[in-house]
């Protein structure tokens, strides 16, 4: 019965584990250069899992964990360069389409095709990737960085976007999600 109930309890915490859509204990800074000003954020909680169907690692940063570095007005740019979103996105495509993490072993980065969504902007770039797989999790850092030369990528309330750079590492991913 005592062996019974143990095989159960495996099941269910296999499943809930399985069920879980995101992890929630990594780090990210967020920087934003304009042309009025330097803004500087933080959150400790980086969503992250691997998309097996949609063949990416996905990247969630919930609006309300954003903490200001400096003053109050940079996590309220923050806000207004959401508009009412709930998270801020960052994608990257899985190296060669799939789930093979050889490639950590043989550089200490790699750019995955990537993407940005906050709010209503939608930037395309490269994210640089690495990190470490041992046997239990996998240790991950990425760098999405985004300037277009001479020109804006964005205005917000008469401010323009001249950079974008979203710095991240952590030890939490969901694993291999079919949504």
């Amino acid at each position: 019965m005592k062996k019974l109930l143990s095989v159960i309890f495996i099941l269910v915490s296999v499943h809930a584990y399985s069920q879980s859509t995101f992890t929630g204990a990594n780090e990210c800074r967020i920087r934003i250069l304009t042309d009025k000003k330097h803004y500087e954020c933080i959150t400790r909680h980086l969503e992250a899992r691997i998309n097996n169907s949609l063949e990416r690692f996905e990247f969630v940063i919930p609006v309300e964990s954003i903490r200001a570095l400096n003053d109050s007005s940079d996590l309220a740019f923050i806000r207004r360069l959401a508009e009412g979103s709930g998270a801020i996105r960052i994608n990257a495509e899985l190296p060669g389409n799939q789930i093979d993490f050889s490639f950590l072993k043989t550089k200490p980065t790699t750019n995955l095709p990537g993407e940005l969504v906050i709010g209503k902007l939608h930037f395309e770039e490269d994210v640089a990737f690495g990190g470490s797989m041992p046997a239990d999790k996998l240790y991950f850092n990425f760098r999405f960085y985004l300037r277009e030369g001479n020109r804006n990528l964005a205005q917000i309330d008469n401010e323009n976007i001249i950079e974008i750079e979203l710095a991240a590492r952590g030890d939490k991913m969901v694993g291999l999600t079919s949504n």
